[in-house]
């Protein structure tokens, strides 16, 4: 089995490894193997890190089951073939940590209390397609929902059907569809009235 490193850098202040950095250095790697289309991506973090990360790529089956090791898994469709790549620790912490302003895309947003929706209305941070609308959910989560004041609200899932995503994200809206509690939340991601996926968010103790 193959394993390639993530080199992923910590973010601003964080003392974790950002999930969209995640995504985006896996499907980079996964894209630079994978030379046709890729679709029905399903991205699941199952739990937060500090260390270093690689990723791992298998034939994915039902019966496979979430293993210790696990910080997040990808299954993916390449041709007619369901893939998996999972993405585990590798030795040591990143040394490497970068500025990150998240306000390039929040200034940018206008909330909707009402239908629970984000509209970015200029597209200008520089940030990644995925770490916008992270960005952009985690505000449209802080003005409208509530949740335990040792928690803090962390993207966990993303679904789309198929990467990569536009660069060009004028416009694109999130929507806010299912909340349990804080212990999940599912919004719907729109640009020029098509889908481009789901993002889930849930409230994770405060790091």
């Amino acid at each position: 089995m193959d394993r390639y490193l993530l080199n992923i850098g910590f973010k601003g202040e964080r003392s974790y490894i950002q999930g969209a950095d995640m995504l985006d250095r896996a499907m980079q790697v996964i894209r630079q193997h994978q030379l046709i289309e890729i679709r029905d991506i399903e991205f699941i973090i199952q739990r937060m890190t500090h260390q270093n990360l690689q990723l791992e790529i298998e034939r994915a089956t039902d019966a496979r089951k979430v293993a210790a090791d696990d910080i997040a898994v990808i299954k993916f469709t390449v041709g007619e073939e369901r893939l998996l790549a999972r993405i585990t620790t590798a030795s040591g912490s990143p040394q490497v940590r970068v500025p990150y302003d998240e306000s390039p895309v929040t200034r940018h947003c206008q909330i909707d209390s009402v239908s629970r929706s984000i509209r970015l209305a200029e597209d200008s941070s520089g940030h990644s397609s995925i770490e916008r609308l992270v960005s952009m959910n985690k505000a449209l989560h802080l003005a409208v929902l509530e949740k335990p004041a040792d928690t803090q609200w962390v993207f966990c899932r993303w679904d789309s059907p198929k990467w990569p995503l536009p660069e060009d994200l004028n416009h694109a809206t999130i929507i806010l569809r299912q909340t349990l509690g804080s212990r999940l939340t599912r919004a719907d991601v729109m640009l020029n009235d098509c889908q481009l996926g789901q993002i889930y968010f849930s409230a994770k103790p405060a790091s």
